[in-house]
């Protein structure tokens, strides 16, 4: 009899169930995710082959913590706990799974805790045999995350005449940051020695580009800062002073 293949993107190895052995034998896998961070989990289905010749179903999960609490949304195929939804690619159980699909683990946790699953396949040469592997979703506590980026370095902002009008380009080095950099907020200030600095924009690249309001023989001093998942905020850049020029290049006028 074929062993069929189970792989996910979690695992460091591709995972063997062979319908001549003792499900028992078959170790469980235990997924990682935390309270109020989304993440997303598959769990394919393969035989030796390559091609998909059975049927599969997903035992009623358990929990085995306080205010764990799982509901049953698609008989057999889709579950919803505590914020994560567990589905097979099927409408119900025992029905061949699709070529190009595969079951998935998603969602943003609400509460911590642990819940435990059996993803239960059988293979339609053995004349309906099955065997179940078990499964955990393992909830941590929520990351408090206080640490903010670096501050961007190597900020460069540059004037050039663009069409229709001025143009300043901005560049910079990417922040680091122990969970990640989700975006950076622009700053400007009219004037080579001005105090007051003004959000232009948010992006999420290391580029950008100001043409607003941008006046002949003007100072302008720009500053980045970077922000992570958390709201965190980085120390602002070093500050890049640009002067425009006095006039508009020959033939032109702004």
């Amino acid at each position: 009899m074929p062993a069929l293949l189970l792989s996910g993107n979690a695992w460091s190895a591709s995972q063997d169930i062979d319908f001549e052995l003792d499900c028992a034998q078959q170790p469980p896998h235990v997924f990682q995710a935390k309270v109020g961070v989304a993440f997303d989990s598959r769990i394919e289905l393969l035989n030796s082959g390559g091609e998909r010749k059975f049927w599969a179903f997903v035992s009623a999960p358990t929990g085995t913590s306080a205010g764990a609490r799982c509901k049953e949304q698609v008989a057999g195929a889709e579950f919803l706990c505590n914020g994560v939804t567990l589905r097979l690619p099927v409408g119900s159980p025992k029905r061949p799974v699709p070529n190009s699909e595969f079951a998935k683990i998603s969602g943003m946790p609400s509460l911590e805790g642990r819940f435990s699953f059996g993803l239960i396949v059988g293979s339609k040469e053995a004349g309906g045999a099955s065997c179940s592997r078990t499964y955990q979703l393992s909830i941590q506590p929520a990351v408090i995350d206080k640490q903010p980026p670096s501050a961007p370095a190597g900020f460069v902002a540059e004037f050039r005449f663009g069409a229709p009008r001025m143009t300043i380009n901005l560049s910079w080095r990417a922040a680091t940051d122990d969970i990640g950099v989700v975006r950076y907020e622009i700053q400007r200030c009219d004037g080579e020695l001005c105090p007051d600095f003004r959000t232009l924009k948010s992006v999420t690249t290391t580029r950008a580009a100001d043409s607003g309001d941008l006046r002949f023989n003007t100072g302008y001093r720009y500053r980045v800062r970077a922000f992570d998942r958390a709201g965190n905020a980085s120390d602002f850049s070093e500050i890049s002073l640009v002067q425009t020029p006095a006039e508009g290049p020959p033939g032109r006028r702004q």
